[in-house]
Formats: C-alpha cells, sequence, structure tokens
C-alpha cells in the first residue's frame, strides 16, 4: 500500500473519497470536480463498492446456509415419519 493520498488506499480511514476512481478528496474544495476523474461533487462521494468476490461471497453464503437448513429440515422430517 502506498502513501500517496491519491491512490485508493493510500490515504487514512474513513477519508473521503471520489465514487468514481477512488481519488482522496480531502482539501479539494466542495464546488470542485474530482482533480483525477473529473466528476461533478453530487456523483463523486460516497462508500466504495464491494469487491465482486465480496459479494459472490455473501450470495455463496446465503445459498450454503439454505442448503443446510434444507438438510436439516429434510433430516427432522424423516426422524419424525421415520423414513430412512
Amino acid at each position: 500500500m502506498s502513501g500517496d493520498p491519491g491512490q485508493p488506499g493510500g490515504a487514512a480511514l474513513g477519508a473521503k473519497r471520489c465514487h468514481g476512481c477512488g481519488y482522496d478528496l480531502t482539501g479539494v474544495p466542495v464546488e470542485s470536480p474530482c482533480p483525477e476523474c473529473g466528476q461533478p461533487r453530487s456523483s463523486r462521494l460516497g462508500h466504495p463498492e464491494l469487491p465482486p468476490d465480496a459479494s459472490r461471497a455473501v450470495i455463496s453464503l446465503g445459498l450454503g446456509t439454505l442448503a443446510w437448513i434444507g438438510l436439516v429440515g429434510f433430516g427432522v422430517v424423516a426422524v419424525v415419519l421415520g423414513i430412512g
């Protein structure tokens, strides 16, 4: 990780970042566009998006949890009905 505030991850956590490119906007006037990508203020601030792998992990975790719930539920029903 570099110490360059213009690079994503280069500034302190919680710093204001451009939504489009991740540039650290600390000290940039509110009325000015992002000096890195030129996006206007209204669209340049926000939370960084999750990386694609993180959203896949959340979906996989949810589907895995549902599968286990289904298997456990089927097992309970099978034991109660004496199947198997």
